[in-house]
């Protein structure tokens, strides 16, 4: 009897510790959290693909793996999977701050749709083109979306640089029944008639 009750004990650790985690687990809001005593934000701009993503390094008080990404320093940049989807979001840590468009310098842009599935609907390299998109999103005024309007179509613009590697920039492209249109990024920038072939 006593044989029996030590070893369901027995068996019952070791199941417990094969069901716990060997990685440390850190609280997070949803936009923030603490490793090795370093803060890490969300940059809501920056995500990579999900085979960018290295190693984990920790887990959420929620169970979501904190992974480094592969080619960064691990000290500085640190990505989380965006949910059921084959992309993670990017988190820097504090000191690093917010990253500009400018200060990302891409060289290629591709236009994307996701509805109804992802799909590649431009790939530009032109200098020009990309150059005076980072102007726009960085000198035009901020605009107001149309209220109550939808939008006729929506499409993604990922960015890509050779100094953030594998870290894409990605903008949101709206265009509206009359024909306006808007670049959504960290602030909206509404595209007028001075960028007529900005994008296809």
């Amino acid at each position: 009897m006593f044989k029996g009750s030590v070893s369901g004990l027995l068996l019952a650790s070791l199941l417990w510790i094969a069901g716990c985690s060997p990685l440390p687990e850190v609280p997070f809001d949803g936009r923030r959290f603490l490793y090795n005593n370093a803060e890490y934000n969300l940059h809501p701009q920056l995500e990579i693909k999900e085979e960018a993503a290295g190693k984990a390094v920790a887990e959420t008080d929620s169970g979501e793996a904190i992974r480094t990404i592969k080619g960064l320093p691990q000290d500085r940049w640190l990505a989380i999977r965006n949910g059921h989807t084959n992309r993670c979001s990017v988190y820097t840590e504090k000191s690093l701050g917010e990253i500009s468009l400018e200060e990302f310098a891409p060289t290629k842009m591709i236009l994307l749709e996701y509805a109804p599935e992802e799909k590649q609907r431009a790939t530009i390299r032109d200098k020009g083109k990309i150059g005076r998109l980072v102007r726009a999103m960085s000198e035009q005024p901020t605009a107001k979306l149309p209220e109550n309007l939808k939008p006729a179509r929506v499409q993604y613009i990922h960015l890509t640089s050779g100094k953030y590697q594998p870290v894409v920039y990605v903008l949101r492209f709206e265009t509206y029944p009359g024909g306006k249109r808007y670049l959504i990024g960290k602030k909206v920038v509404e595209l007028d008639e001075n960028f007529p072939d900005l994008l296809p």
